[in-house]
């Protein structure tokens, strides 16, 4: 066996690219999208990785990588309304979930971005959404909406000399982010049946993901009083329910059904032999 390293990949999809009817996207989505794969295109050849470039339209199976990104701007009929967010289906919540609250602080920290961030949106109805569900594999899943264009204030920031360059950049750092916290954490590249998270383990890794304990996340840990305002709206931000910061019945349902999604997704990878049943 080789001892080269393997080489890291990414998959990103143009959003909306390059329809003239139908789901185009808003006000020049389709202009930025366009433009920044092509600066993440440049700067991720840089770095080593092997990159796949599809249209919103792509017609075959997305090739197979480890992060899949589709690239999006926000828009609404209000034009004060702001904040970046992403969306990611519940079959890679967990990593996902990872590497969107990394990609949100070098978003702020290289690119500049100042207008805060929206609830992230992990809802089953991303696996057709923008073109996820298209066959491929990935270990990372993301709808990004970088900015809201309807804002004057975002449009004029996004679209200035330099930024888009600056959001590839920030990208790219993530993607270094997250790579160097796989490797600490030990958690195989790629699923592998001899080198193996246990459920225990993902949803150990679930809980400090979202800012509680290991083996005490919802709802016993949240119903005790030793845990974070900020913490529980972490957790309601993920469930889907309104980030409050108070744990009521709506919280306790929405974290049920999460925590089964989660399960069945874990009870799928056992049965397919990609992850060790807990013993």
């Amino acid at each position: 066996m080789s001892d080269r390293p393997r080489q890291p990949s990414i998959t990103i999809q143009q959003g909306h690219c390059f329809r003239a009817e139908g789901a185009t996207g808003t006000v020049r989505e389709q202009e930025f999208a366009y433009r920044l794969s092509e600066e993440l295109d440049d700067v991720f050849r840089f770095f080593g990785w092997k990159v796949n470039i599809i249209g919103a339209d792509y017609g075959g199976p997305y090739p197979s990588a480890d992060i899949f990104v589709a690239l999006h701007c926000d828009g609404s009929i209000n034009g004060g309304a702001h904040g970046a967010s992403v969306g990611f289906p519940i079959e890679t919540a967990v990593e996902s979930a990872r590497y969107a609250s990394l990609w949100k602080v070098r978003h702020q920290e290289t690119a500049g971005y100042e207008w805060g961030f929206r609830r992230d949106n992990y809802t089953r109805g991303l696996k057709r959404y923008y073109g996820f569900g298209q066959g491929g594999h990935f270990r990372v899943e993301l709808v990004v909406e970088h900015f809201f264009a309807t804002n004057a204030a975002e449009q004029l920031w996004a679209f200035s000399p330099g930024t888009i360059r600056k959001m590839a950049l920030a990208h790219a750092q993530t993607a270094g982010d997250y790579l160097n916290y796989v490797a600490a954490l030990g958690v195989p590249e790629a699923p592998d049946p001899n080198d193996v998270l246990s459920p225990n383990e993902l949803g150990d890794l679930l809980a400090t993901l979202h800012g509680a304990e290991p083996h005490n996340y919802p709802p016993a840990y949240f119903g005790d009083g030793r845990v974070s305002t900020r913490a529980i709206q972490a957790w309601q931000g993920v469930i889907g329910t309104r980030a409050d910061g108070v744990w009521g019945p709506k919280s306790q349902a929405a974290h049920d059904h999460f925590m089964h999604e989660l399960q069945a997704y874990l009870d799928g990878l056992v049965t397919q032999g990609l992850l060790a049943s807990a013993s």
